[in-house]
C-alpha cells in the first residue's frame, strides 16, 4: 500500500443525493472519505436535496436513521430546486478538480414526478464520475439517461449482468470495491463468545423465513443474535416504525416459542456493529437477491470477513457465486454455504461449523486475507485517485462503452 500520492494535489468534491433508504451505501461514502484522508487528498462532502435543507425536504415522510452513519459530516448542503443555490453550487465547484456523485441522482425522483432539476449539478466544466449501488435501473436511475453524455466515467459497487447501463452510458465503466477500515481487520479469536449473528438489513426480508424456522434446530450452548445494522424508520413523534413482514415474523415467531438462545437487537450504532462482528464466531447472510453474481459481496458478507466470522451465505446461484464461496484468484474457500429455504439445512452448516470451529481457521483467515487485499480503504481510495487523474481536464466520455479495472 501507498501512501500520499506525490504527483499530484487533488480536490474532490463529494455530492450526495437525499436518498428513501440508506444502507450499505453509507459504508461505502464512509470508506472513500476515510481513504481518500489516509492518502492525502481532499475530498469534501455534501448534501444536495430540493432544498438545500435536508431534515426539512420531506417533512411528512418518517426519518431515516441508519447504523452506518457517514464518517465525516457534511461540510455544506446543495438545493438543486434553488437557482440562487443552484449558482453557489457552480461557484464551489471551480475549487475542485473533479465531481463524484455518490448517487448518480435523487433516489425518489420517480416520487418527484420526474422533477429534472438535479440535472443542473451535472451542468459543469469538470469531469464527473457517477457510483452506481445496485441495479435497479427503471426504479432509480431512468433518468440518468438525459445526462449520460456529461459523465466522464462511471464506477459499480456491484457487478451484475442484469444491470445493462454498459449499452446505455457510451463512457468508461469501473468496478468499486467497497472500502473497509483495514486497520480494523483481525481474526479477534479472544473476543468470540459461542454467538452466530443474523447482520443483514432489516428493510428486506432476506432469507429471515429459513433462519428463523432453523434457530429451533440450534441448540444451546450456541447463542443466535438477531442485529439491525441497516435502517430503522421513526415517526414525526419518533417512534420506531418497523416494516410490517419484518415485525411480524419476529414478533409470531416469539410468540410461537422462539427459543431462549436467540435475542433479536434493534438498531446498532457505530462501535456496537463492530463489536458485534468481533464476538461473533459466525455471521450469516442468506440473502439471494445481493451477491449472486462473481465479484459481487454484500457487505455484511465483506464485514464478517474483516472482522474475523466465519461467514454462512446462501448457496443459491452457486455457479455464480465463485467469488464468494471461493476467490476466482486462489481457488480458496472463503465461506460456509446452505440451502436459504431449507432450515434443517441451515442448522445443520451452523452446528457442523460451531461444534468444530477450529477446523474453520483456515476458511477464516483466507477470508480475512481476501478482504485486506481487495477492500482496504486506503487502497481503494488511491486506486481511484490514480484512475481519476487520467481523465483531470476531461468533460465527458462520447466513445464506445468499455469496462476496465482500477489502475493498479
Amino acid at each position: 500500500m501507498q501512501g500520499a500520492l506525490s504527483g499530484y494535489n487533488m480536490k474532490l468534491l463529494l455530492v450526495f443525493f437525499d436518498i428513501i433508504e440508506p444502507g450499505g451505501i453509507n459504508r461505502v461514502i464512509g470508506g472513500l472519505q476515510d481513504g481518500f484522508r489516509k492518502v492525502g487528498v481532499q475530498a469534501d462532502y455534501y448534501h444536495a436535496s430540493r432544498t438545500g435543507n435536508l431534515r426539512c425536504v420531506y417533512p411528512d415522510r418518517p426519518a431515516v436513521i441508519s447504523s452506518r452513519i457517514f464518517r465525516m459530516p457534511a461540510m455544506g448542503q446543495i438545493g438543486y430546486d434553488k437557482p440562487d443555490k443552484v449558482k453557489e453550487y457552480k461557484k464551489l465547484v471551480k475549487k475542485y478538480d473533479a465531481v463524484i456523485f455518490i448517487l448518480p441522482c435523487p433516489h425518489d425522483n420517480r416520487q418527484q414526478q420526474g422533477n429534472r432539476s438535479w440535472q443542473e449539478l451535472y451542468d459543469i466544466d469538470k469531469p464527473i464520475f457517477v457510483i452506481f449501488h445496485d441495479n435497479l435501473w427503471d426504479r432509480y436511475y431512468e433518468w440518468m439517461k438525459e445526462v449520460h453524455d456529461k459523465v466522464t466515467a462511471s464506477l459499480y459497487t456491484i457487478k451484475n449482468a442484469r444491470f445493462d447501463s454498459l449499452s446505455r452510458f457510451p463512457c468508461d465503466h469501473y468496478f468499486l470495491p467497497v472500502p473497509l477500515p483495514i486497520e480494523e481487520a483481525g481474526l479477534y479469536d479472544k473476543e468470540k463468545r459461542g454467538r452466530v449473528g443474523w447482520f443483514p438489513q432489516w428493510k428486506a426480508n432476506k432469507g429471515v423465513k429459513g433462519f428463523l424456522a432453523a434457530c429451533h434446530l440450534i441448540p444451546p450452548p450456541t447463542r443466535v443474535k438477531l442485529y439491525n445494522i441497516g435502517i430503522v424508520y421513526y415517526s414525526i413523534r419518533h417512534e420506531p416504525i418497523w416494516q410490517e413482514n419484518v415485525s411480524f415474523d419476529y414478533t409470531t415467531y416469539k410468540k410461537a416459542g422462539g427459543p431462549k438462545n436467540v435475542k433479536f437487537y434493534g438498531l446498532l450504532i457505530p462501535g456496537q456493529i463492530e463489536r458485534a462482528y468481533k464476538r461473533c464466531n459466525m455471521a450469516v447472510d442468506l440473502s439471494g437477491a445481493e451477491g449472486p453474481f462473481a465479484g459481487q459481496i454484500t457487505c455484511t458478507m465483506l464485514e464478517s470477513m474483516l472482522y474475523g466470522s466465519l461467514l454462512l451465505t446462501s448457496d443459491t446461484m452457486m455457479h455464480h457465486r465463485a467469488s464468494i464461496i471461493a476467490s476466482d484468484a486462489t481457488g480458496k474457500q472463503l465461506a460456509v454455504s446452505a440451502n436459504p429455504r431449507d432450515p434443517q439445512a441451515i442448522a445443520d452448516a451452523v452446528n457442523e461449523a460451531m461444534a468444530n470451529y477450529g477446523d474453520y481457521s483456515g476458511v477464516r483467515r483466507d477470508a480475512l486475507d481476501y478482504v485486506v487485499a481487495n477492500n482496504a480503504d486506503i487502497e481503494v481510495a488511491r486506486r481511484v485517485v490514480k484512475m481519476i487523474e487520467k481523465y483531470i481536464g476531461k468533460t465527458g466520455q462520447h466513445e464506445k462503452a468499455k469496462f476496465k479495472k482500477l489502475p493498479v
